[in-house]
């Protein structure tokens, strides 16, 4: 009979055991864990053929493209990891670490998944080029679970909507030509795809610009903070402003004994730094808000005209004078006397930098609804059409059978789509960035689908 003592220990041995199990599966149940691991496979291609790839993903494969099936062996162990990454449910890019909320923490790097996931596409265009349409779909089916699975993240929510719309563009326009051009695609393929697309909408929606916006402001607030902390931060803009001078052959010889800029710091007095944060916050509580009000109307050209009719952001000549002259700042009685202008001008710097980007990543977010929703009304359309056997009159009669409501364009005030039923055939259209109806006569150039001032309009046809 075994002793107590002997027992305990097998007990704690299969207990110990159990833990470590549970914890080694929760590790593989990150789908992030895969990427990382598929993405270290990636052979690292020096000149990575982008617009050729992209090419045949818009036309098909063509005799020229066999150099590119060389790059899918190369890579075939990626591609498959990467796929095994999408079929998991549950993916945290941050690995469950509280991220560090300011400008200089570096977020996730999802260039190798980029490149991978353009390389499932090709591969997917040579499953159909091959004839073998269920391989394509699996590859485009996988392709938008990865995208789910950034829609998803609660960090770095702007780094990751960019990886988003880079992927997401091309991927819709493949799936489209692809229902367009495989005649044998059944009514459980697309059914599947629409839940698939669905889904993605409502990950789509729950994490929007608007928490990417409040996670930038937080960390441009923290690192007003940081910055203010340490009194040498100003010697370390102008020493990079020196050095990129000298690199440039622009910078002028110092007197002899003279120190520069980045030999001595510059200290600012308490004054000035409780002004800069002063300034800062009046400026943030001013700017954010039309932000988060231009998202929400999705009224970029309102906010465009704001910033540049206002004179809170913009800098007067004596502004730049002080701030372009480091020797001026090192003297504490010039910071004492001119504290206000010295704050006024710090602080408008770091509130202007980012705005004029966000206006840019309005249109994109509200380009990528807008894609997803033709894609999503387009399949359900196929949808209806394939199970009456007949031609759709208009979007109302998808409800409810096929969709909860009409899917709605973004560039027409969150108006639904627009239908229109041809002789031949149909088209589902949005505005477009340029919120003027072409009546799909004028398609937009997908290369331009981030520039609010781009001509036509975005449009799906019959498949």
């Amino acid at each position: 009979m075994p002793s107590k003592n002997r027992l305990r220990c097998t007990c704690f041995f299969i207990f110990l055991s159990s833990i470590l199990f549970i914890a080694s599966s929760y590790a593989e149940e990150n789908a992030a864990t895969m990427y990382q691991q598929a993405s270290s496979l990636f052979s690292d291609i020096s000149s990575f053929p982008h617009d050729e790839i992209n090419k045949v993903i818009k036309d098909g494969w063509k005799e020229g493209n066999e150099g590119l099936k060389a790059i899918l062996a190369q890579n075939k162990e990626a591609i498959e990891g990467f796929k095994k990454a999408t079929e998991i449910t549950y993916c945290d890019f941050t690995f469950g670490k509280p991220p560090v909320k300011d400008l200089i923490a570096m977020g996730p790097s999802h260039l190798k998944e980029l490149r991978i996931a353009k390389l499932m596409m090709l591969e997917a265009k040579l499953y159909e080029e091959e004839h073998k349409p269920d391989l394509a779909l699996e590859n485009y089916l996988a392709l938008t679970r990865y995208v789910r699975h950034l829609e998803q993240q609660k960090a770095f929510i702007l780094l990751t909507k960019a990886t988003v719309w880079v992927t997401e563009t091309p991927l819709y326009s493949a799936i489209d030509r692809y229902l367009e051009q495989n005649e044998n695609v059944n009514i459980e393929d697309f059914q599947s795809i629409l839940s698939m697309l669905l889904s993605l909408k409502s990950d789509k929606l729950r994490i929007t610009l608007e928490n990417a916006f409040e996670e930038e402001r937080t960390a441009h607030r923290n690192t007003i903070i940081r910055l203010l902390d340490s009194p040498d931060f100003l010697s370390e803009y102008f020493g990079q402003n020196e050095r990129e001078q000298e690199a440039s052959g622009k910078a002028v010889t110092p007197d002899k004994g003279k120190e520069s800029a980045k030999d001595k710091p510059i200290k600012l007095i308490k004054k000035v730094r409780q002004a800069i944060y002063k300034e800062y916050n009046k400026s943030d509580n001013e700017w954010y808000p039309y932000l988060v009000a231009a998202f929400r109307e999705n009224n970029y050209n309102a906010f465009n005209k704001r910033y540049e009719q206002s004179g809170v952001l913009k800098f007067t000549p004596f502004s730049w004078f002080v701030f372009t002259q480091p020797y001026l700042l090192k003297n504490k009685l010039f910071q004492w006397m001119f504290s206000s202008t010295i704050a006024k001008t710090i602080s408008r710097l770091f509130v202007q930098m980012p705005m004029p980007g966000y206006n840019r990543q309005i249109v994109y977010y509200y380009n990528s609804v807008s894609r997803l929703n033709l894609l999503i009304a387009a399949v359900a359309v196929r949808c209806y059409e394939i199970e009456k056997g007949k031609m759709l009159e208009n979007l109302q009669e998808l409800v409810p059978a096929y969709l909860e409501k009409i899917p709605e364009d973004p560039f027409d005030n969150f108006k639904p789509l627009k239908y229109v039923k041809k002789e031949n055939g149909w088209i589902v259209y949005s505005f477009g960035p340029d919120k003027q109806d072409d009546f799909a006569g004028v398609e937009i150039d997908e290369e331009a689908h981030g520039l609010s001032k781009a001509k036509g309009d975005i449009v799906f046809q019959s498949f």
